[in-house]
């Protein structure tokens, strides 16, 4: 089995799941078929449940599996394509409302677009198959441990079947849901919680002189996909995390200092040498792209809630002038009360000492 049939098998897997969670809570794996998900404003419709369908189309509008043989021209996503994308289903739907939205994308701000919890589910995977595939151009070596985890696993004598056009099943003859039921799906892309797990080799500055570069790349997206995690257990508990100074997507600064303050904090060397290195030659790093494609995936979700919270503050300040709310109310929404309930829920202790040092809000 080739290192682009082991890949291939993987993203094979992952397509058929994303197919099984749409269909299970859409009922619908093509946006065709819910061209309503594509209002300009994500806020006005359920976005969440969504995501894996934007993730669906993010796989295919990246050209799988075609852009595995693309080499280092595959070309990253950008807010145009999304927009493009977006444009072109809407002016095919039926519903003329609908068909409207196909000079409403075009227009909207890159800054709009590029904090759309939709485009960032596009965008990520979409990148994540990109990277894949220039890494597998760029090192021949890449994915060795993949291939023994394939073969492991009998995948050499399946015959490959489309995966976006193979029948599936959300339940079984009993009636029982089939695929996943909990956790995150972006994990077992990467190969769960195992690739949690890293090397001092995979710190190295020089992205060509790491030795096991796929499980590096394994590393650092499950490192940004383990935010939530982070959020309940660490490292904020023991330090400070510089990508959370404030809630906004992955910039290659913060990456560097992140890698300089918290991956290689006991390596003085290592430290120095992410410290020191230009942010446009970090933005060039494998390592940077495969951690925002896990990282970008779960602060957006904080960014969205964010968004919320100051639409509903706004809509209570409307109803406090007829009376539908009270001031103390009001006053709680504005304080962000509902972001940092749900930082609750997800198992984070919010001592007193840290509600006083919370993170800045995004402008």
């Amino acid at each position: 089995m080739t290192s682009r049939e082991s890949l291939m098998a993987w993203l094979d897997d992952y397509v058929l799941n994303l197919r099984i969670l749409s269909q299970r809570y859409l009922e619908a794996d093509c946006i065709e078929q819910r061209a309503a998900l594509l209002a300009p404003d994500w806020l006005t419709i359920n976005w969440y449940d969504s995501l894996w369908l934007f993730e669906l189309e993010g796989i295919k509008a990246s050209g799988y599996p075609e852009v595995l043989d693309a080499g280092n021209v595959a070309e990253y996503c950008t807010t145009s394509k999304f927009a493009e994308f977006a444009s072109r289903v809407a002016l095919n739907a039926a519903d003329s409302d609908q068909a409207a939205w196909n000079t409403a994308w075009p227009q909207l701000p890159i800054s709009v677009i590029e904090l759309d919890p939709r485009f960032v589910a596009f965008r990520t995977i979409h990148d994540w198959i990109v990277l894949s595939a220039r890494v597998l151009a760029d090192r021949s070596d890449c994915l060795e441990d993949l291939e023994r985890e394939s073969y492991s696993n009998d995948r050499t004598t399946k015959e490959r079947r489309d995966p976006f056009t193979r029948p599936i099943q959300t339940e079984d003859e009993d009636g029982e849901p089939v695929g996943l039921l909990c956790g995150n799906l972006r994990e077992r892309l990467v190969g769960g919680r195992a690739s949690y797990i890293g090397e001092p080799g995979y710190l190295i500055p020089d992205w060509r002189q790491v030795q096991r570069p796929w499980e590096a790349l394994r590393y650092f997206h499950c490192r940004g996909l383990i935010l939530p995690m982070e959020f309940r257990y660490g490292p904020l508990r023991e330090q400070t995390d510089p990508r959370l100074a404030r809630f906004e997507l992955l910039r290659p600064e913060v990456f560097s200092t992140y890698v300089s303050e918290v991956l290689a904090k006991d390596q003085p060397e290592l430290s120095e040498a992410w410290r020191d290195r230009p942010a446009e030659d970090v933005r060039h790093d494998p390592r940077f792209m495969a951690h925002k494609c896990g990282f970008d995936t779960q602060i957006i979700l904080h960014i969205a809630r964010e968004a919320m919270t100051a639409m509903e503050s706004e809509i209570a300040r409307d109803d406090l002038e007829v009376g539908l709310v009270d001031s103390a109310r009001l006053r709680a929404l504005e304080d962000g009360e509902a972001l940092y309930r749900h930082l609750m829920e997800l198992g984070r202790e919010t001592t007193d000492s840290e509600v006083d040092d919370k993170p800045e809000k995004p402008n």
